[in-house]
């Protein structure tokens, strides 16, 4: 295992050499946190998930990296992420922190910005991500609709879309295909006590612009997510010492 991790570092640092800026696109494509089209049907639980095990150890369920040759707008890098994790707290504490669409920039780094418009066609969330490494950084901009599939005491399914499902949205600046994602949450017992388990699952496309891009974000895009929900989990925490 240290072997590949030095492999792994290696071929990070020749890329970052050669090509200046080689992760910006991709660190956009692993930290989309709404990224086309996923089924509107709730994934569930995991057969065989060690509950235990991921009680606040976040973990890959799997995620993929496809390129996709697409004239005229060249090729596309298709990514697939599906995490997830347990946290020991109740679903009523956890689900405000999902809902409050304009405290997102102070959960998720990633996240620049974001403006929540109320819109006769739903709440429409515009956000402004800005991305990358070393200093290095990338800017978009995109709109997503959230929308609560289920919302019950013990089950939550939150969807990011683009207003039409079958759209195919492209982001202003050209480099976010089909942007979707969801959020999954389940309360259930764990060691006796009460938990919540949460699941993200991402699946959307980056414009390529790099040799190795597609290289780069299969090293990295499920330790990007797992991140994501290392970022929820330290959330619900502080919102515990300091509830509203």
């Amino acid at each position: 295992m240290k072997f590949a991790g030095n492999i792994a570092f290696l071929i990070i640092i020749l890329y970052l050499d050669i090509m200046k800026n080689p992760v910006t696109l991709f660190f956009l494509g692993v930290w989309l946190l709404f990224v086309s089209p996923l089924p509107a049907q709730e994934p569930g639980i995991p057969k065989g998930a060690n509950l235990e095990r991921l009680l606040n150890r976040p973990e890959s369920v799997s995620s993929s990296i496809v390129l996709i040759n697409d004239p005229p707008y060249g090729a596309w890098i298709r990514m697939k992420a599906d995490v997830h994790t347990v946290i020991p707290e109740k679903l009523e504490t956890i689900r405000p922190l999902l809902f409050a669409w304009e405290d997102y920039p102070k959960h998720f780094k990633r996240l620049k910005e974001n403006w929540i418009e109320r819109r006769q066609d739903g709440t429409a969330f515009k956000m402004h991500l800005s991305v990358g490494l070393m200093g290095i950084y990338y800017d978009s901009v995109y709109t997503l609709f959230p929308r609560a599939l289920i919302d019950t005491p013990k089950k939550l399914l939150i969807e990011f879309a683009p207003l039409n499902r079958t759209e195919a949205y492209i982001s202003e600046d050209g480099t976010v295909r089909r942007p979707l994602g969801l959020w999954y949450l389940e309360e259930l017992e764990v060691k006796g006590k009460p938990c919540t388990y949460v699941r993200y699952i991402a699946d959307g496309e980056v414009l390529k612009k790099y040799p190795l891009q597609d290289t780069v974000m299969t090293l990295f895009v499920g330790i990007e997510h797992q991140e994501l929900l290392k970022q929820l989990i330290r959330a619900v925490e502080r919102s515990k010492l300091d509830p509203k």
